[in-house]
């Protein structure tokens, strides 16, 4: 059975009689991506003062120079320290994945296109704001009661750290 017999109440809604078949045919797309589920992963975009979490990897993204000398790679620079190896230049967006800030505080990052001629410009600088992660979850929760056993079989349960008369 065709993708789009399962949502015919989408096409029975982008169809009405008068529409061209590019219309339809756009119509139809939007049914399909409409009934697909959401995203495996979400991302954050982010260009300037960018929260980052101390030791935990991130991704950078930039696109490679539209003018000047074609690129054989990329310099990534933290605090204006040249970070890690050099990286491959790639058409279009460049990803660069696993970067880390090892310290809490603001920290400026740039990157700069470099080829056999030399190394161009670095970027503007991006601010990444650092932070300590936050606590983990805590675990093992639970109440201490204090049970006494009286001679005579009863008993008396009360909750420990809990004075009289308070709730």
């Amino acid at each position: 059975m065709p993708y789009w017999r399962a949502i015919p109440w989408r096409w029975r809604f982008c169809n009405p009689r008068g529409l061209g078949r590019s219309a339809v045919r756009v119509c139809v797309l939007l049914g399909l991506l409409a009934a697909m589920p959401g995203p495996a992963f979400t991302q954050t975009v982010c260009s300037q003062n960018c929260p980052v979490e101390v030791n935990k990897g991130f991704s950078v993204l930039f696109d490679a120079p539209g003018d000047g000398g074609t690129p054989v790679g990329y310099r990534l620079y933290l605090d204006g320290a040249k970070v890690g190896a050099d990286i491959p230049a790639t058409p279009g967006t460049v990803t660069v994945a696993g970067v880390l800030v090892s310290t809490v505080g603001t920290h400026q990052l740039q990157v700069s296109a470099f080829n056999a001629t030399g190394e161009g410009q670095k970027t503007a600088a991006l601010t990444l704001i650092a932070n300590a992660p936050v606590p983990g979850i805590p675990s093992n929760l639970r109440i201490q009661l204090q049970v006494t056993i009286a001679q005579d079989g009863t008993f008396q349960i009360r909750v420990v750290g809990v004075e009289s008369g308070s709730k």
